[in-house]
């Protein structure tokens, strides 16, 4: 402590020697020491080594040296004496500046420092007073003008650092805040701060800062200006001053009459008061009362009461109690600042300047602070100044003369987004620095002050004679409308409003210019039905679900087996390219890597192992194809051109491989850094914007919440300092709430009660009309429930939303049961819960609990999803994720299943049924089973020894199917003919079914039957059954299919499978009408147990995928049992086609009485050449007596009479046939070959030719067996040969008519042989007979072209 007192000694010593080298006074005049400039020098240098306790500073307040000195110094200096005048300047900026700088922007918190602080505070405000005298400002003002007069590129830097300290001088000065308690000044009185301007401004200072706010070349003072400007402009009121000199208006007459009013009012009611409270008798003679049922120290409870009756409601027992402390930080926060009315001569000046101001500095002068502010070439938190004047200046032109003109630089769109951004910064400085909270609150307020003049001045735009100007606002207000922030903020703030951060003052401020906005947007939504408005939504970005490729696990023996036995058919797939598209860019080398060519290599290894095990089929296929081109030597990759067999054993052999663990990067990771790179990417996907339909009805319900009133009935308790707008709007908005949306019983709160319980007591209450009725209104709403609802009143002390609301109204519970009739599985009711929370506790062990819960609910209707979110609200489980299932391991069967399995194999083990595994599948409740699994698992459990015993069972025979007309016709393949090679079949047309034959297809019968059913038929039950969507899916993969095949060459076309996604889908494809229409359309079901899905052949072509599409929507034309493509036939080309069927199975029944020889005993026939050829010419007449008699006959003749006559035609024939081995078994072939007559309606004249003339076509018979599979081969290609090409392949035909017919007849049958063109006109010019024509299809199928064998070889 002694060093610190000869420290202070020390210095007090120093500074009183300094300032005694300064000079003296004597009277009037002062005298200069020869010291002077040094003295001031060390003055300076003091202040510049000061502490925090800022004891120099302080030691030269208590000496006031600048009232004293410095003053008298610069009264004093010669136009010579410019270094002691500058220095004079410097110290003087150096002592008058703000306080709190001096304690590094922050006020102190310890009471010593707190002491200095407002030692500090003192000594300004005295500084300040020394500035009053003219001649002190005469001379700043001088000096002032001299420097500006100067150009700027005479002045040196010594000048503009002059012009710079001047400028902060007069900042400084006006500053200073004043000091009410000792000025005590009242309204139209000249304060000190008053009498400072006055001094500007007859000293021609502010002409000066006119000057320098307006012209070009000093835009580097532009901060200084605004700042001197705002700090001239503290304490005043635009209104005012805008109004300042005029006569008083009719409503500002109307105001001050109200005002005077209240306080008469008040008065009077105080008078009455103390009337009553004095009684004429004395006081000690008053009188003593009792208050019944209060608590009182006799037993009794009857309070004795001894003061006056008429206080008897204001009795209270608190009168003596200390009010509790509030902790500092729930202290309301202090106001901005308070506004005076200066005197008038004052008024008028600024009144002036404000003018001149608008006119000449407004816009340049915004317009470079913007700049500076928007490019950071201001201090921090300059925009406050900004702020503050775009406020002021906005709102005196407003009350003054509106001139869009002179503040169109903040009037437009880009200045509510910029008052919006700053909005946004100041409250999070709000919520960031808590130790600076009412400062960034300060800020917030001049922010939102500037927010509503700027929807003032919209509105005085809208309301102007102008049009251009209405334009102009209806443009911005569509701006401010669309953007959804505009809409959002207000709400957002009231909010989060705080009082111990926020002022009242910042709160009256928001309450108003939130109902201007929303007395603008009811006017802009009024008259217009569509309004588009943007809206934002935030989307929490979710990282790819990939599947984590973890360190491979050492499997046993029999677990890798499994899992290989599982993966290999989607290996498979994924070989064959039918199970999606395998990377191309894979890189399993890295030449500029550290790490060993031979490590990369295992590593490569380890890779593929670890994407197989973890079902990565495509991945594992093009890492394995990349490492082998780049190790191309080593066998474990496999070698170039490699099978698909092959690779699929190179795949298992690393799949089974013992190989270290190699760290595998996801596409996770790979997602995160691309995150981390980009950012700005990621905020700009956090939001997504689209275009909605705006709803004012939408808008005003989110008023309705107690977060948004709070604010407005705490407000409203400070009735009486609030201005009548803002009573207005806080009462505006608690009308929109309880009568517009229908909610008053959100207002039933008892804070507010109590508001209007002073309201309605209040003495002047006639003058608060609009409240008083508000408040009698929620009042009677309030009573008028109150019988319905008893439990009223202890709803008065909590906040509602709108659903109490409701229930308040309506009845406790109405909610529930709405919701309940709108959506009744969403809703638990307590029996409900209860039986939840009993099936929780009995089940909780189990591996599924919420399907072991689904199962025994009594409420079926409750989903997956509410029982899991209902469990996590009663608190019965923490994370939702406990209840997720967990899936099951592939391969591996419950119990359950495994005994189902045995059963369902025991019961069907000895049936007769084709296939086993299909039966059991059909009847097992995981329907998710596949062929494969069910086989696995059967022959795992040891059921069957072989796989082989649970393929499809092939019945002996050949698989007919018996049509319509009678024809026995198999679709068999050549190749299922007996292996014994000794077939009697012969080549030509079958016996007409027998009764063995009947019986032999007695089992086919029920099938044939089914198929009798046309299309139509069966899609409208399918219809009807609810499977439209299932044919729609149907529909849309032939037309892609159809689609896909046309853009491709035929010879790359292949099986398109029909993958089922869905059940419904799964479970359609089980349904046998659903497989019959499908089967009908020419789709194909799975071959065997290597397959799963039914698939689109080959053989159908785009144009028929097309036509089977069309005739599943059950308008096709195409309805017959083979499902091929026949067109519709009328009932003439009906009977044609019948009466040819039945001509032609009389040939061939004639054919095989007579024993026509196989074309595999070609010795047999050689040996009876001659008889063959007799009998073939016998034959030949047959042929043309029967269409000679079956061409007389009528085109409308039954298809029974028909037959019958086939039939007498039949038997009536005596014709000798040539002799041959009788044979009772028919051949494949010839079915085929009547399947192909009995379908072709397509080309008739080339047939109707040949039998019309008695000729027949004679067959190659020299071909083998193998020439009937080059055939068959060849049919898809004759199916689609053009018009020309058939008539070339008819023509080769015709020249193969048999040579060994008769010499007489040869002329006359080689020229009906030929065959040309067909010709419309030839159908009427070539049947002179009337006679019947069946036309055979040359063009369909080569064999059908061979359908009639001519057994004769006569010769020329």
């Amino acid at each position: 402590m002694e060093n610190l007192n000869d420290l202070g000694d020390y210095l007090n010593t120093e500074i009183v020697c300094t300032l005694a080298g300064l000079g003296y006074s004597e009277g009037s005049d002062y005298y200069k020491s020869p010291d002077c400039l040094e003295s001031l020098k060390d003055l300076v240098r003091f202040l510049r080594r000061d502490d925090t306790t800022c004891e120099i500073r302080r030691q030269l307040g208590y000496s006031e040296v600048l009232q004293n000195d410095l003053v008298a110094i610069l009264k004093s200096c010669s136009s010579k004496e410019r270094e002691i005048f500058d220095m004079v300047v410097r110290l003087m900026v150096n002592l008058t500046q703000p306080a709190v700088l001096c304690f590094s922007n922050n006020i102190p918190d310890d009471k010593t420092g707190q002491h200095y602080y407002l030692d500090l505070v003192t000594q300004l405000q005295s500084y300040k007073e020394a500035f009053t005298e003219k001649e002190v400002m005469s001379i700043i003002g001088r000096e002032l003008g001299r420097l500006l007069q100067m150009e700027w590129d005479d002045r040196l830097e010594e000048d503009s650092l002059l012009i710079e300290r001047i400028l902060l001088l007069i900042r400084n000065i006006l500053h200073v805040p004043a000091n009410k308690q000792a000025e005590k000044r009242t309204d139209d009185d000249a304060s000190i701060h008053d009498q400072v301007i006055w001094n500007l401004h007859t000293n021609g200072i502010d002409d000066l800062l006119l000057f320098v706010a307006s012209s070009p070349d000093e835009r580097r003072w532009s901060m200084h200006i605004l700042e001197i400007v705002s700090l001239m402009f503290r304490e005043q009121n635009p209104e005012s001053l805008a109004k300042a000199g005029e006569g008083r208006s009719r409503t500002e007459k109307k105001d001050d009459e109200r005002q005077l009013e209240i306080i008469r009012q008040q008065e009077l009611a105080e008078k009455l008061n103390n009337a009553r409270k004095f009684s004429g008798r004395h006081s000690r003679f008053g009188g003593s009362f009792y208050v019944q049922n209060m608590k009182s120290i006799n037993d009794q409870n009857q309070l004795i009461y001894h003061r006056p009756l008429a206080e008897v409601k204001n009795m209270t027992f608190d009168h003596n109690k200390t009010a509790p402390k509030k902790r500092k930080k729930q202290l309301p926060a202090k106001e901005m600042g308070e506004e005076r009315r200066s005197t008038l001569s004052i008024r008028l000046f600024l009144k002036n300047f404000c003018k001149e101001f608008l006119q000449n500095c407004y816009n340049p002068l915004m317009y470079i602070v913007k700049d500076n502010l928007k490019h950071g070439r201001s201090q921090e938190n300059d925009e406050t100044y900004f702020l503050w004047a775009m406020r002021f200046f906005m709102e005196f032109s407003r009350h003054y003369d509106f001139r869009v003109d002179y503040i169109s630089e903040t009037l437009s769109v880009v200045t509510f987004t910029d008052l919006l951004t700053n909005i946004i910064k100041f409250y999070d400085g709000i919520e960031s620095n808590k130790s600076e909270a009412s400062i960034w609150g300060r800020r917030l307020h001049l922010a939102i002050q500037a927010y509503k003049e700027l929807f003032m001045n919209v509105m005085c735009m809208d309301k102007s004679d102008d049009e251009n100007l209405q334009e102009n606002a209806k443009i911005i207000k569509g701006n401010i409308f669309y953007t959804p922030e505009y809409r959002d903020t207000f709400l957002s703030l009231l909010r989060k409003f705080n009082m111990s951060k926020q002022t009242k003052g910042y709160l009256r401020d928001l309450i108003e210019a939130f109902h201007i906005f929303l007395k603008m947007l009811e006017k802009y939504c009024t008259g217009k039905s569509h309004i588009v408005v943007q809206k934002k939504k935030k989307v929490s970005k979710k990282k790819k679900r990939n599947q984590h490729l973890g360190t491979p696990v050492n499997l046993t023996t029999e677990e890798i087996e499994q899992k290989w036995q599982d993966l290999a058919s989607d290996l498979s797939s994924t070989l064959q390219g039918h199970a999606g598209e395998i990377p191309e860019s894979v890189a399993p080398f890295d030449a500029a890597s550290e790490i060993p060519v031979d490590e990369q290599k295992t590593n490569a290894l380890s890779q593929i192992q670890g994407l197989l095990r973890n079902q990565l089929c495509c991945e594992a296929v093009a890492l394995l194809r990349a490492a082998r081109d780049v190790w191309a030597d080593d066998d474990h990759f496999g070698s170039a051109g490699i099978s698909a067999e092959d690779e699929f054993m190179c795949l298992c052999d690393i799949f089974k491989m013992d190989l270290p663990s190699v760290a595998i990067p996801t596409e996770n990771e790979e997602d995160e850094r691309e995150d981390e790179a980009n950012p700005e990417e990621e905020e700009m996907a956090a939001v997504q914007t689209h275009e909605v339909e705006f709803s004012i009805q939408e808008f005003l319900n989110k008023l309705a919440t107690p977060t948004v009133l709070q604010p407005y009935c705490w407000l409203l308790k400070y009735y009486k300092e609030n201005k009548e707008t803002t009573n207005h709007a806080i009462i505006k908005m608690l009308h929109r709430v309880a009568a517009d949306l229908k909610t008053p019983a959100m207002l039933f709160q008892l804070s507010l009660f109590c508001t209007f319980q002073k309201i309605l007591s209040d003495p002047a209450a006639n003058q608060y009309k609009e409240m008083v009725k508000f408040s009698r209104y929620i009042v009677a709403k309030f009573f008028e429930l109150l019988p319905k609802n008893p439990v009223l009143l202890a709803e008065l002390v909590v906040w509602k939303n709108s659903g109490d609301c409701y229930e308040i109204v309506e009845g406790y519970g109405t909610l529930v049961m709405r919701s309940a009739s709108q959506n009744t599985a969403a809703t638990w009711t307590f029996e409900e819960e209860e039986e939840l929370r009993k099936l929780y506790d009995e089940y909780k062990g189990s591996d599924d609990l919420v399907d072991k819960i689904m199962e025994n609910m009594s409420n079926d209707t409750k989903t997956r999803r509410q029982i899991m979110k209902k469990l996590v609200l009663m608190k019965l489980v923490t994370n939702r994720k406990e209840l997720y299932k967990k899936p099951a391991k592939k391969g591996v069967w419950p119990e359950e299943e495994v005994e189902q399995l045995r059963t369902l194999y025991e019961e069907y083990k000895n049936s007769e049924d084709e296939d086993i595994v299909e039966k059991i599948m059909e009847h097992m409740l995981n329907a998710s089973r596949t062929r494969r699994q069910v086989v696995n698992q059967l022959v795992k459990m040891g059921l069957v020894e072989d796989r082989k015993m649970l393929q499809k069972k092939k019945k002996k025979g050949n698989r007919r199917r018996k049509k319509a007309d009678g024809f026995v016709v198999d679709n068999e393949d050549e190749g299922n003919e007996s292996e014994d090679g000794n077939s009697d079949n012969e080549e030509g047309f079958d016996h007409p079914p027998s009764s063995s034959s009947d019986e032999s297809a007695s089992d086919d019968d029920e099938e044939a039957g089914t198929s009798d059913e046309t299309l139509n038929s069966i899609i409208s039950k399918l219809n009807s059954a609810g499977l439209n969507e299932q044919l729609q899916w149907i529909q849309s993969k032939l037309l892609k299919t159809a689609d896909d095949r046309e853009k491709t060459d035929k010879e790359k076309w292949q099986p398109l499978p029909l993958v089922t996604i869905t059940e419904e889908n799964e479970e359609a494809l089980g349904n046998k009408l659903f497989k019959q229409a499908l089967k009908k359309v020419g789709l194909k079901p799975p071959a065997n147990e290597q397959e799963t899905f039914w698939r689109i052949p080959v053989i159908l072509n785009p144009e028929k995928l097309r036509r089977a599409a069309k005739d599943l929507d059950g308008s096709g034309s195409s309805d017959n049992a083979q499902g091929d493509d026949a067109g519709s036939v009328t009932p003439s080309a009906a009977s044609k086609s019948k009466s040819r069927k039945e001509t032609l199975a009389a040939l061939a029944a004639a054919r095989k009485e007579k024993g026509s020889v196989s074309s595999r005993k070609r010795k047999e026939r050689n040996r009876s050449t001659q008889a063959r050829r007799r009998g073939g010419k016998d034959w030949r007449k047959n042929v043309n007596e029967i269409a000679a008699d079956d061409n007389t006959d009528n085109e409308n003749e039954s298809d029974a009479e028909s037959r019958d006559k086939g039939g007498s035609e039949d038997k009536g024939s005596e014709v000798p046939l040539p002799t041959g081995e009788q044979n009772g078994s028919k051949s494949k072939r010839g079915k085929r070959r009547v399947k192909a007559l009995d379908d072709s309606d397509e080309d008739d004249n080339g047939l109707d030719n040949v039998l019309q003339n008695g000729h027949v076509l004679s067959d190659e018979s020299e071909h083998e067996d193998d020439d009937e599979r080059t055939d068959k081969d060849n049919a898809v290609a004759a199916k689609k040969a053009s018009p020309s090409e058939s008539d070339e392949n008819d023509l080769e035909y015709s020249r193969n008519i048999s040579d060994t017919e008769d010499v007489n007849n040869n002329a006359e049958r080689s020229e009906a042989g030929k065959k040309r063109p067909r010709d419309d006109n030839d159908d009427e010019s070539s049947d002179d007979d009337d006679d019947e024509e069946f036309n055979l299809p040359l063009n369909f199928h080569k064999k059908a072209r061979r359908v009639l064998v001519d057994d004769d070889d006569d010769e020329d």
